[in-house]
């Protein structure tokens, strides 16, 4: 059910309560009027006496007949007042316990059905996220459960106004049906219906005693429990002031320590690694690293071949470099690290590790970028890798992005992503994320990634970055990527 129509529910209630009271109240002082306007005679009266609610009917009856039957006007009004005090006007206390109990589950109803709706979603996220892939964990989380807080939000707010309502009410009833205010209406309706029935009698000792006994019908208690609210409200909202930076704090993007600790691949001040917020921590087993920065192309210390003037790679440079096969050949699978300047063409990017994997075989790459994200004590830096194929996918890829000097493109969407747009990172993100055949503990079907060869370094990597991170805001959160498998391809 809508929590809306929650809060509209416990709010409409209210005001049929507030309604309720006030025609208490009206009805109870149309009849004491109705009986002081009939004093003319007794005929008249007794049928107002009918009309009067229940507490109020035997002492006026007696009060009339002992006027008619010409007692003592004095002697009749302070029997009438002492019995109307001795009286209670109010129902029994168990009557009043169940009916308290009864409002309070007629009032929080609602709001306690929207918190149970809110912890049912709760636990259902939970129990999806056990059997769930571990990429798809944490954004179950961020997503399923933004809408369980938002309404979280949303029924405490309806809350705070429902029991602002409940007090006034609880004032409204107080100043005008409390059992002292009752009394003090009846008495005074029963000495104007005996003035009335026996004009200018005097009664002074029935006066004394209503000076005694008349309660206070002031707003000044009224007034004071108003004034003590408020300075209440005004004290908590002073300590949610003073809290503000920790809950500003608590209401920052996560920040989460959970890569391993790596030793950082060591790289030249000619070569400046691009930053991204996604990817996969390092791979444990040593790799070797293929370095490119803008005069050359190393394995390792290995001079493999000098770019030109331009960056560019010399033609058929793979049959005049020298042979690496003794590096190369301990490795199981080989799944060399790529380390590349941020200038760096991806067509030249492209042309050595094609010409590069064709002859030694390589699996896959791991183009390495440099992630930093805030933790206490200081900045956490650390190295990510983008896994990495080049040429034609092993299997049908689940995904095509087409990547431009303009912006990147899905294919499958027809869908272009502006690298204008400020928020073109998150619009690429969400559109990764609503494709679960992409991320997953087994095999994932990979993103073909089809770049413009004039493209930079840095824009590929921030690119497969953004498509690949778990991290929602802006700000590095620290959580691997999704672990997509991307597969280059040049346009």
């Amino acid at each position: 059910m809508d929590p809306t129509l929650l809060l509209l529910a416990s709010f409409s209630i209210l005001a049929l309560v507030f309604a309720a009271t006030l025609f208490n109240v009206l009805r109870e002082k149309r009849a004491l009027g109705r009986l002081v306007e009939s004093a003319v005679d007794f005929d008249a009266v007794q049928d107002a006496i009918t009309q009067l609610p229940a507490p109020h009917q035997e002492i006026a009856a007696q009060l009339v007949e002992a006027i008619n039957v010409r007692s003592t006007l004095d002697e009749a009004l302070t029997k009438a007042v002492v019995r109307a005090t001795n009286e209670s006007f109010e129902p029994p206390l168990a009557r009043r316990l169940i009916t308290n109990m009864l409002l309070a589950l007629v009032f929080f109803a609602p709001i306690s059905l929207a918190l149970i709706q809110v912890a049912d979603r709760v636990v259902k996220t939970f129990l999806a996220a056990e059997s769930s892939p571990s990429a798809q964990v944490y954004l179950r989380g961020q997503s399923d459960l933004e809408a369980p807080f938002s309404l979280l939000h949303s029924v405490f707010f309806g809350a705070a106004w429902l029991v602002a309502g409940l007090a006034l009410w609880w004032a409204l009833r107080w100043w005008l049906l409390r059992p002292e205010v009752r009394e003090a209406r009846f008495i005074r309706a029963l000495l104007e219906c005996a003035a009335r029935l026996r004009p200018g009698v005097g009664a002074p000792v029935s006066a004394r005693l209503c000076e005694l006994v008349a309660p206070d019908r002031g707003i000044q208690r009224p007034v004071v429990a108003t004034v003590l609210w408020f300075l209440a409200i005004t004290a908590g909202w002073g300590i949610l002031y003073a809290t503000g930076s920790m809950r500003s704090q608590n209401a920052a993007q996560t920040v989460y320590d959970v890569w391993p600790k790596t030793t950082l691949i060591g790289t030249t001040e000619a070569l400046e690694l691009p930053a991204h917020a996604g990817g996969r921590p390092l791979p444990t087993a040593p790799q070797p690293s293929l370095f490119i920065d803008a005069e050359s192309v190393r394995l390792g210390p290995q001079l493999l071949v000098q770019l030109d003037a331009d960056g560019y790679l010399p033609e058929r440079w793979m049959e005049s470099a020298p042979d690496v096969s003794r590096t190369t050949k301990g490795y199981e699978v080989l799944e060399p690290l790529v380390i590349a300047t941020n200038t760096t063409r991806v067509e030249t990017l492209l042309d050595t590790l094609e010409a590069f994997g064709g002859r030694y075989r390589v699996g896959r790459y791991h183009l390495v970028a440099r992630r930093s994200f805030v933790l206490r004590g200081g900045d956490k830096r650390v190295q990510s890798t983008l896994p990495s194929r080049v040429g034609t996918p092993i299997q049908a890829p689940g995904l095509v992005l087409r990547v431009t000097q303009r912006g990147v493109t899905i294919v499958e969407e027809n869908t272009e992503i502006l690298f204008a747009d400020v928020a073109w990172r998150i619009r690429l993100r969400e559109a990764v994320r609503v494709r679960p055949d992409l991320y997953g503990v087994e095999a994932s079907a990979p993103v073909r990634v089809q770049a413009d060869p004039a493209l930079v370094y840095e824009r590929l990597v921030d690119v497969l970055g953004a498509a690949d991170s778990s991290c929602m805001g802006t700000v590095d959160c620290g959580l691997p990527g999704l672990g997509l498998e991307f597969v280059l391809q040049s346009l």
